[in-house]
């Protein structure tokens, strides 16, 4: 099927806030926040000896965003994205940063896949997603219609949540194929490889001797273009029938300002063809900041659709205004929509607030 055979479909928007709020506090398991992706734990600090190239950079990423104290100290504060695009400018000086850049990619990859597989087992595989998904499911089904995520998370809980609905996530097609639901990932997952465009693999190589080889020829100078392999499990060397090669992490590097989508072509297509077909919106934990992604957005989305922005944490009062600021970023597509906020968490969000956005076409 194609979108334009759904009718009137929903879209659900995923940010980094929804994994991380993808289960009790309590339980602790979880993917990092991007704040978080080089935070001193026991996990980053087994995967920085893994990858020895990656301490220079994440030395410096442990470093640069905590500045404490006075006014002209805390000036020099930077988010770890922004430290990591000035860690990657050095490149035209120094050839090393190419490797610890690639080296963060393995790192970035293993820190997420194994700290999902920890937050997995925390409650027997069932998040917050989990619900969700049953839910958007059984409402596309009940209506003969359609579910879109868009997931802009490394993880792959969402994915996961979706397979026990017939997702297919070893294809680029699986993602795709489903006539009940679809799950699009603009910046790329942990379970995702591109063939690095630098290295051309060896007889007799195994995994580890890809990795070191990718690490060794480093980060390319423009994001490879081409086929994705997609598996269950982060791709280690790809050997196939007739094909071979080394795999390099496809994740849109966590940098100020990014505007590279890695998703393939066709799934871009995919979501452009549901023009005007969003008449219902979701979005949970994310800050509507993709600057890259709006002018994408609006078109699909249908005048009058009902949107609702789910935001949550400890503070309910930024909560709130967490709401605003995604409204905000949605610019003139907030003004031909209808809908609200509900500031009480992905873990909360309940029946009765998605009554206007899972109501019966």
């Amino acid at each position: 099927m194609q979108p334009h055979d759904y009718g009137t479909s929903l879209l659900v928007i995923v940010g980094a806030g929804a994994s991380a709020g993808c289960l009790p506090e309590q339980m602790g398991a979880r993917p990092p926040l991007t704040k978080d992706l080089a935070t001193r734990a026991p996990l980053s600090n087994r995967l920085a000896v893994r990858y020895e190239q990656v301490q220079p950079l994440l030395d410096e990423l442990r470093e640069r965003p905590t500045v404490e104290g006075p006014e002209t100290a805390r000036a020099a504060t930077v988010t770890l994205e922004e430290a990591l695009r000035q860690y990657l400018e050095r490149r035209t000086y120094d050839d090393n940063i190419a490797r610890h850049v690639a080296a963060m990619r393995f790192y970035l990859r293993d820190l997420i896949w194994e700290s999902t597989g920890a937050a997995l087992e925390a409650d027997g595989g069932m998040t917050a997603y989990t619900r969700l998904v049953r839910r958007c499911y059984d409402w596309a089904a009940r209506n003969n219609s359609h579910v879109c995520f868009v997931n802009f998370n490394y993880d792959p809980m969402l994915e996961i949540a979706c397979a026990p609905h017939g997702l297919d996530r070893t294809t680029e097609a699986g993602y795709t194929s489903n006539p009940r639901l679809s799950v699009l990932k603009p910046h790329g997952s942990v379970l995702w490889a591109w063939r690095h465009p630098l290295v051309s693999p060896a007889t007799g190589w195994n995994g580890d001797d890809a990795v070191r080889e990718s690490i060794r020829a480093g980060e390319p100078t423009q994001q490879p273009s081409g086929e994705i392999a997609m598996r269950l499990q982060p791709p280690a060397f790809i050997s196939e029938p007739g094909q071979s090669w080394v795999p390099l992490p496809a994740l849109a590097l966590p940098v100020t300002g990014k505007g590279a989508f890695v998703w393939p072509p066709r799934h871009e297509a995919f979501f452009r063809a549901f023009h005007g077909r969003f008449g219902r919106v979701l979005t949970i934990g994310w800050q509507g900041a993709e600057e890259h992604f709006i002018p994408l957005l609006q078109p699909v989305v249908a005048n009058g659709a009902q949107v609702l922005v789910v935001t949550g944490g400890n503070d309910a009062e930024q909560a709130e205004e967490d709401g605003h600021v995604v409204i905000a970023n949605l610019g003139e597509l907030a003004g031909r929509t209808r809908g609200g906020i509900f500031a009480g968490g992905f873990m909360n969000l309940g029946v009765e607030e998605l009554e206007p956005i899972l109501a019966p076409l």
